[in-house]
């Protein structure tokens, strides 16, 4: 008798479409190239002097623009571009590149794992790090109000959690006492009542009288500035805003035109497009090609922005354009109390929304810090008009805040390259 399999051993056997995964696709490298558009070039070259030869009297036609473009991926994206660019930051990207959670098996450590997460403070906070003798007394300070950084970790562990159990105590074991800059030596004389003082009021006043051992306010990265908001008042008026009484109010802030400089020249610049380019996707030799729109450099209005870039005689340097992106929030600062601040992050858009996604990237660059509304906004307030401002008031000095700010950020050095552009070496990234 013969055996006859079951309809069941042939049939074939598909996942519901909810447990499908799909893994992210980047097209082929740039020196995967197709043919098709170096042809096209060349027949139309040939159409151009055909032309010339039979028309003299008319002017040639110009030949078409040099086009670059991959070959399309296992689903059928494939870029085009019209000035090949020096890299692709996407060449050897993997899964673990584009994607990224706890669960996930991860890779063995390469050279992208170098990403500092001081990057984003300016050179002086990394330089404070790699090379601790050359400026000791810095070094001493990024810890304060403690006294060094035995005492900085006991403290931020202690307020880190509001219960102590088992799993604190292993927390104090393994992230504190066998963290390799903690000495038992640096201990002698700790007083858990005195280093919760210097978290106090008292610390601000302390923080004033020893600002130039203070890294940030110290060195030529960070600087201290003040800006003026006029105070309104209803049914008040004033000859100009100039003659209207105002508050001063002090903020720390980079110099942006270093920042342009420093990210730039930092390790994440292997990941930058340096030169945009379209997208395209075609489901297969008889569709035509669908543009694909995702990024901000694969966006007309970038590469419009590409050619407006005017050559500089007697300049064979690389020209790109970079991309900024800017944003302000509110972060709370402490775990008890209303302390507050404004922090003003700086992004490059030049790099992938994927490579943007995974924090341990530090892509953020710290622009500047802009406090709240102080209280002596209210009592100066009260002093002139003899009444508190009203949370309209308020809501207006807040939106004010930023329009001062952003005219000192924008400076007389930063405008000329804005327009004309800056020159910058980054040679020793490799690119």
């Amino acid at each position: 008798m013969e055996s006859v399999s079951s309809p069941q051993e042939k049939r074939s056997r598909r996942p519901p479409q909810h447990l499908v995964d799909y893994l992210p696709s980047d097209p082929h490298p740039l020196h995967q190239f197709s043919k098709k558009y170096q042809e096209l070039a060349e027949v139309q070259e040939s159409k151009c002097r055909r032309t010339e030869l039979l028309e003299p009297q008319r002017l040639p036609t110009p030949p078409p623009p040099t086009l670059f473009e991959t070959e399309p991926n296992e689903v059928g994206l494939f870029r085009r571009y019209t000035v090949l660019p020096s890299q692709d930051p996407e060449e050897e990207n993997t899964i673990h590149h584009v994607a990224d959670a706890p669960t996930f098996v991860k890779e063995p450590a390469t050279a992208d794992c170098l990403a500092s997460p001081l990057a984003g403070f300016g050179p002086t906070a990394q330089e404070v790090v790699d090379q601790p003798q050359a400026r000791p007394g810095i070094t001493a300070s990024l810890f304060f109000p403690f006294l060094n950084a035995t005492v900085c970790q006991l403290m931020f562990w202690y307020y880190s959690l509001k219960n102590l159990t088992l799993s604190a105590l292993d927390q104090l074991v393994h992230n504190v006492i066998l963290a390799p800059d903690f000495w038992c030596e640096d201990l002698e004389g700790f007083s858990a009542v005195q280093e919760n003082r210097h978290l106090d009021d008292e610390s601000i006043n302390h923080l004033s009288r020893t600002s130039d051992s203070v890294p940030w306010l110290s060195s030529d990265v960070w600087k201290k500035s003040s800006v003026f908001l006029p105070l309104p008042f209803t049914c008040k008026t004033y000859k100009s805003e100039n003659h209207a009484p105002t508050v001063q109010i002090d903020f720390y802030h980079q110099n942006l035109v270093e920042v342009l400089k420093s990210g730039t020249m930092d390790f994440a610049a292997k990941w930058f497009h340096w030169h945009g380019f379209q997208l395209y996707w075609k489901p297969s030799e008889n569709e035509p090609e669908q543009h694909v729109y995702g990024k901000v450099y694969t966006s007309d209005q970038f590469l419009e922005l590409e050619n407006t870039v005017t050559p500089v005689e007697g300049c064979n340097l690389e020209r790109v354009v970079l991309l900024l992106m800017f944003h302000l929030d509110s972060t709370h600062l402490a775990n008890f109390g209303t302390a507050s601040l404004w922090p003003l992050y700086m992004w490059f858009d030049n790099i992938s929304k994927y490579t943007h996604g995974k924090v341990n990237r530090f892509l953020a660059h710290h622009l500047a810090y802009l406090p709240s509304l102080p209280d002596i906004v209210k009592d100066q307030y009260k002093e002139v008009y003899g009444n508190t401002p009203a949370k309209g008031v308020l809501t207006h000095l807040r939106r004010e805040l930023i329009q001062p700010v952003w005219k000192h950020l924008l400076t007389d050095e930063f405008k000329p390259i804005y327009k004309e552009g800056i020159v910058v070496n980054i040679k020793q990234m490799g690119i």
